[in-house]
């Protein structure tokens, strides 16, 4: 509700790139603004309010450079997400597909929220790259519905391995004081394998490998033993 108000608040008149007031901002330091809000207080204090508040303006000047909320989020959408690559065509698809995650990894590890932004331009850019990574599977060989799976789960794994690798180790040991013995026990000794070795990317690394070559082997290549400890 809070974000219908401020669209239907916008100068009427006033519109990204036309004349008015001089300009007293530079659009790559609004997107840094409310980047800097979304990584501090989550998705839900992002607001145009909140974004003059922290440039010491008002939100009517923030209008001289975006046409709404919705735009500021596809600029923070297309900063970040500009490295991750979708696996292309005809190339080594199985590494693609590694790097894709892992740099997927990396964003949400420095942004946890970034996933959370609705602006059509990064709604359409998650697409794109999902699209694009499935047919890249498809025409290395992958099944339809196998290559949608894969991209289902390691999208999944990304996010949710990034945001473990968030916790610090005071909470770690809270969380695992909260485990029972027996099952705090099993755990402990699966990751003290070579497998786990490691800074946790590396491991993520290992994982997605692993994950790939079972959910799609056909990418495996071939004379290929290595996987996850059994």
């Amino acid at each position: 509700m809070k974000r219908k108000t401020e669209a239907a608040q916008a100068p009427a008149k006033r519109r990204a790139g036309t004349p008015g007031r001089k300009p007293t901002l530079k659009r790559e330091e609004i997107v840094a603004a409310a980047l800097a809000i979304l990584d501090a207080d989550g998705y839900q204090a992002l607001s145009m309010h909140a974004i003059a508040r922290r440039l010491n303006t008002g939100p009517a000047t923030l209008y001289n450079y975006f046409e709404s909320l919705s735009d500021i989020e596809d600029a923070i959408a297309a900063e970040l997400m500009a490295a991750v690559r979708a696996p292309e065509v005809g190339g080594p698809v199985r590494e693609q597909l590694i790097d894709m995650a892992v740099t997927y990894y990396d964003m949400v590890l420095q942004h946890p929220q970034v996933d959370l932004l609705t602006g059509p331009q990064a709604v359409q850019t998650r697409a794109r790259l999902v699209n694009g990574a499935i047919r890249a599977m498809v025409d290395a060989g992958v099944g339809l519905e196998s290559a949608a799976l894969t991209m289902t789960v390691l999208s999944g794994f990304a996010y949710s391995a990034a945001v473990a690798a968030r916790i610090d180790g005071d909470q770690r040991a809270q969380h695992r004081s909260l485990i029972p013995a027996a099952d705090r026990d099993m755990i402990e000794k699966a990751r003290a394998s070579t497998f786990f070795g490691g800074p946790p990317r590396d491991v993520f690394r290992r994982a997605v490998e692993v994950t790939i070559d079972r959910l799609i082997p056909e990418l495996k290549p071939a004379g290929r033993s290595r996987g996850a400890p059994r």
